[in-house]
C-alpha cells in the first residue's frame, strides 16, 4: 500500500513538470508568434544618408530690386543628390531656420517642387552628381526678411531591395544672406573718423559721427578726403 501511494505521488509529480514545461514552452511560442506580427505593424529604423553626401551652396545672392533669391549649389560630395529642403532665418537672433522657402520657387530657371522639397531637374536627368551644379531660383515676399538659409539634401537609399526617400539631416549647409551682421559695440560708440578728414562715419551702433567740412573752394571726395 505504501508502494502504491509513492508510486501514485511520483506520478503525479512528473505530470505536474510536464505541464508546467508544456505552460512555459507554449509561452514561448505564443510570444514568438506576438513578436512576429507586430514586427510588421512597427516601423524600421529610418535610414540616414552616408557621410560622403555634401551639397554645398557656393552663392546666395538676395537682390533687393525684384527680390529674386539666386541660389548657386554644387555636389561636392562623393554621391548624387536627388533634391533638397529649403529653410530660412529671418534674423541671427532665431536659433533654428524654421522658414520654408519651397513655396516660392522658381521653376523657370530650374528645378521642380515636390511637396515641400526642391528636386534637380533636367531634360537628362534628374540628380545632381558629384562635381555638378545647379542654379536655382526663389521669388522672395518683399516683405520677408531673410538673415540666413539652409540646405538639406535629399536622395535615395536601398533597404531590402527597394528604393526609399531618405532626407540627409546629416549633411546640412547653411549660408548668411549678404554680409554678416555686426554686433553693436559699446566701446565703438566712441570712433573717430580714421583718415577721414570730412563728411561722415557710421559706427557700427549706428551713431553718426562728424568728421568735419572742407575749406573754401574745396570740396569732399566719396572716401572723405577734402
Amino acid at each position: 500500500m505504501i508502494i502504491n501511494r509513492i508510486k501514485k505521488k511520483n506520478k503525479r509529480g512528473v505530470s505536474e513538470m510536464v505541464g508546467y514545461v508544456l505552460l512555459i514552452t507554449l509561452a514561448i511560442v505564443m510570444g514568438i508568434i506576438a513578436y512576429s506580427w507586430m514586427k510588421t505593424y512597427l516601423p524600421k529604423e529610418i535610414n540616414i544618408c552616408p557621410d560622403g553626401v555634401s551639397l554645398f551652396i557656393e552663392k546666395a545672392e538676395l537682390n533687393q530690386t525684384d527680390f529674386q533669391l539666386k541660389l548657386t549649389l554644387k555636389n561636392n560630395g562623393l554621391f548624387d543628390v536627388y533634391g533638397y529642403f529649403i529653410y530660412a532665418k529671418s534674423s541671427s537672433n532665431q536659433e533654428i531656420a524654421t522658414i520654408d522657402l519651397s513655396a516660392y520657387h522658381n521653376p523657370s530657371f530650374g528645378g521642380v517642387k515636390v511637396e515641400k522639397y526642391i528636386k534637380f531637374f533636367s531634360l537628362q536627368t534628374d540628380i545632381l552628381s558629384p562635381g555638378e551644379r545647379a542654379v536655382h531660383v526663389f521669388n522672395i515676399p518683399s516683405n520677408l526678411s531673410l538673415y540666413s538659409i539652409s540646405i538639406i539634401p535629399t536622395r535615395f537609399e536601398k533597404e531590402d531591395n527597394k528604393e526609399r526617400f531618405v532626407t540627409c539631416g546629416n549633411s546640412i549647409t547653411t549660408q548668411i544672406i549678404g554680409e554678416p551682421e555686426i554686433e553693436c559695440d559699446a566701446e565703438e560708440l566712441s570712433v573717430t573718423c580714421g583718415s577721414r578728414e570730412c563728411g561722415t562715419q557710421i559706427n557700427n551702433c549706428g551713431t553718426t559721427v562728424s568728421c568735419g567740412s572742407c575749406g573754401s573752394g574745396e570740396s569732399c571726395s566719396t572716401e572723405g578726403q577734402c
